[in-house]
C-alpha cells in the first residue's frame, strides 16, 4: 500500500508531518494503456436461421442493391483514426526563469569585464570598478551554485522517498501477518480480551505514517509480553521475529526523518 500524497500538520514529539506519495507515476500509466489498446475485441459468429418453409415455396425477390458511398475525408485534411497518446512533457523541477536570469547577467557581466577603451574608462567614471564586476562576478557563480545544491537535495529527498515507501510496505505487510495470525490465536472476544486490546486487533490500521510508525512500535513491545508473547511464539512470530519487525519500524521512522529533513533542504 502506498501512501496518499495529502498530509497533516499532526505535529509529535519529533514535529513529524504524515505523507503519502502518489500510486502511480507517468510511466505505469503509459504501460497500463498500451496494454488495454493491446486487446482486441473478439468477433462472435452468429449462426444463420433455419429456413422451416417448404423448398417449393418461391422465394422472394431480392431488394434492390444500393452501393453505400464511402464518407467523405475530412474538408480539414484531417483523419478520423484515433491518434496515439502523446508522450508526456518533462518539466523542469526547478524554474527556467533563474537559469534565463543568471545566464543574462553572466553574458552582460562578460560584456563589461571584456570592453575595451574608451567604454572602461567610461565605466569606472560612473563607478563601476572592476572590484565591483569582481563582486557580482561573485554573486551570478553563488547563484550557480545554490542551483546545483538544490539539484542535489531533490535528487537525495526523491531517493530518500523510494526508499520511504518500500520500507512502508514491507512494515504494513509484516503488520498485517501479525495481526492475521493474532486474530487466529486469540479469537474469543471475551475470553481473549486483554490481548486483542494489547495488540489492536478490533481497531483499524492507522491511516497515516507518523501514526502507523508510533503506534505500531507500541504494539510490538507489548507483543514481547504476556499474555501475548507465548501464543504468539507458539505461531511462529517468536521474541526474534517480533525484534526484527520493530527492527524494521525503526528503520521506517529514520527514513520518515530523512525524507523531511530532505525536503526542507530541496526548498
Amino acid at each position: 500500500m502506498t501512501p496518499n500524497a495529502v498530509e497533516t500538520n499532526h505535529h509529535k514529539r519529533n514535529g513529524k508531518v504524515n505523507g503519502k506519495a502518489a500510486a502511480l507515476d507517468a510511466a505505469a500509466i503509459a504501460e497500463i494503456v498500451a496494454q488495454l489498446r493491446a486487446i482486441e475485441p473478439t468477433a462472435v459468429e452468429v449462426e444463420a436461421p433455419v429456413d422451416a418453409e417448404p423448398a417449393s415455396q418461391a422465394a422472394p425477390a431480392p431488394a434492390p442493391t444500393t452501393t453505400e458511398a464511402e464518407p467523405a475525408p475530412s474538408a480539414t485534411g484531417e483523419t478520423t483514426e484515433e491518434q496515439p497518446p502523446k508522450a508526456p512533457i518533462p518539466h523542469n523541477p526547478q524554474r527556467e526563469a533563474h537559469y534565463v536570469f543568471l545566464g543574462k547577467s553572466d553574458n552582460m557581466l562578460y560584456g563589461l569585464e571584456t570592453v575595451g577603451e574608451p567604454m572602461a574608462s567610461l565605466l569606472v567614471a560612473n563607478r563601476i570598478t572592476p572590484q565591483r564586476l569582481a563582486g557580482v562576478r561573485t554573486l551570478v557563480e553563488a547563484g550557480y551554485a545554490s542551483i546545483a545544491t538544490r539539484g542535489d537535495a531533490m535528487g537525495a529527498e526523491a531517493t530518500t522517498v523510494i526508499a520511504l515507501q518500500r520500507a512502508l510496505g514491507l512494515a504494513r505487510i509484516s503488520y498485517a501477518n501479525l495481526r492475521q495470525v493474532g486474530r487466529t490465536v486469540f479469537p474469543d472476544p471475551v475470553a481473549d480480551y486483554d490481548a486483542r486490546l494489547n495488540l489492536a486487533l478490533d481497531q483499524p490500521i492507522p491511516g497515516t505514517i507518523m501514526l502507523f510508525i508510533d503506534k505500531g512500535l507500541g504494539i510490538l513491545a507489548k507483543a514481547k509480553q504476556e499474555p501475548q508473547a507465548t501464543r504468539l511464539a507458539a505461531a511462529a512470530f517468536d521474541e526474534e521475529r517480533i525484534d526484527e519487525m520493530i527492527a524494521l519500524f525503526n528503520a521506517l521512522d529514520l527514513l520518515y526523518a530523512a525524507r523531511r529533513q530532505a525536503r526542507q533542504a530541496a526548498k
